[in-house]
């Protein structure tokens, strides 16, 4: 009984001769398509490795870009550091030519105080003004002034 069954199974499920060339035309076709794809898939490989190199390229480019704007951004931030002190350093002179006409002023005031405050009004019969201490004293005669030119 099983051998009459394998006969009968093999008879049935045998393939003919057509079904066998379409079977290997298939299997040409799918050949020739992987064939395809793998120079396809070459290809792509090789341009995969050219365009990782051109990255490799930019991205070194890039990175040396902008250590140079880096080292620009630090050169222009000292220079106007510099230029910030350099316009300062105008009105910290004008300050201090300021304080010194200032000063000078002061003193000049102060020295001319004492004078001002020595010079007494007299009466009008007397003739004018009179400085207390050193100085001129205003007199009607000339020979007073005369004597006071010669000592």
């Amino acid at each position: 009984m099983w051998f009459i069954l394998s006969i009968g199974v093999l008879v049935v499920g045998c393939a003919s001769v057509q079904d066998a060339r379409i079977l290997d035309r298939e299997i040409d076709i799918l050949h020739s398509r992987i064939n395809a794809l793998q120079k396809e898939n070459k290809s792509l490989e090789s341009k995969m490795s050219a365009l990782s190199a051109e990255n490799q390229k930019l991205r070194t480019d890039l990175l040396f870009r902008v250590e140079n704007v880096q080292s620009e951004v630090r050169t222009l931030s000292t220079s106007v550091e510099e230029y910030k002190d350099y316009v300062k350093r105008p009105s910290k002179e004008i300050g201090r030519v300021k304080e010194d006409v200032d000063g000078r002023l002061k003193v000049l005031e102060e020295g001319e105080r004492p004078w001002r405050r020595k010079i007494k009004p007299r009466k009008k019969e007397s003739g004018g003004w009179r400085i207390v201490s050193r100085g001129w004293k205003r007199r009607s005669d000339r020979q007073s002034r005369k004597s006071r030119v010669r000592r």
